[in-house]
């Protein structure tokens, strides 16, 4: 009678275990425990498939058009706590993702965004981007904190906010602008941009010296 007893006991024991530690492993991300990416990087850096811009280079008059051809968003346990460090446990985090193709590169993927939220606070951001046209094989596009724009390596660039920018005798307004103080080496396929808010790039200059302005677009809701 004792030995069936204790057999039991262990038996019951053991199933608590398993039931404890399954309920400790299981996680899932809800909007109150996942930490959205701050609406201003989405903003200015993630459009839908669909979405396309077409451009013309200011000397030459040729023509490209950028198109997105895929893009996502998911919410994980925050990369943090995967790597048990005990920090970012219990908190999700955001990451989105979109690629853009160009005709002018036979239309092949050129370079792509990957944004990330942060387990910490809201309004933190970092946005990465790689691609065939870009110098190195990835790197910071920008660090947005608390509203201010955080250098991070290798992509020195300076940003800052502008209230409009004409292109085209058309009037964009609500304008992040990044550029470089120096000219000289720059590991970056892009050495100016202007961007407009949910409207993409309205005005850039690239490593070659061209410059190309935006003719028309359409934004896939």
């Amino acid at each position: 009678m004792k030995k069936a007893f204790l057999s039991y006991f262990l038996i019951c024991i053991i199933a608590i275990l398993f039931t404890t530690c399954g309920k400790k492993n299981y996680f899932q991300c809800t909007s109150k425990n996942t930490t959205p990416i701050p609406k201003h990087a989405m903003d200015y850096f993630y459009f839908k498939t669909g979405s396309w811009w077409v451009y013309e280079e200011e000397s030459s008059g040729e023509r490209d058009s950028i198109w997105v051809g895929l893009h996502g968003i998911k919410s994980d346990e925050s990369s943090a706590a995967k790597r048990d460090c005990n920090c970012g446990r219990g908190r999700c985090t955001q990451e989105a993702w979109v690629s853009y193709y160009s005709k002018k590169y036979d239309g092949n993927s050129i370079y792509g965004f990957r944004i990330y939220s942060d387990f910490e606070e809201t309004g933190v951001t970092d946005i990465l981007e790689s691609g065939r046209i870009y110098n190195n094989p990835s790197g910071y596009r920008i660090v947005y904190q608390g509203g201010e724009y955080n250098r991070k390596s290798p992509t020195y660039g300076i940003y800052e906010d502008l209230d409009a920018i004409v292109v085209n005798g058309k009037t964009y307004k609500d304008i992040l602008h990044h550029y470089y103080t120096n000219q000289d080496n720059i590991p970056d396929w892009q050495h100016e941009a202007w961007y407009a808010r949910n409207i993409y790039l309205v005005k850039f200059r690239l490593w070659d010296g061209t410059t190309w302005n935006l003719v028309k677009y359409h934004i896939n809701q």
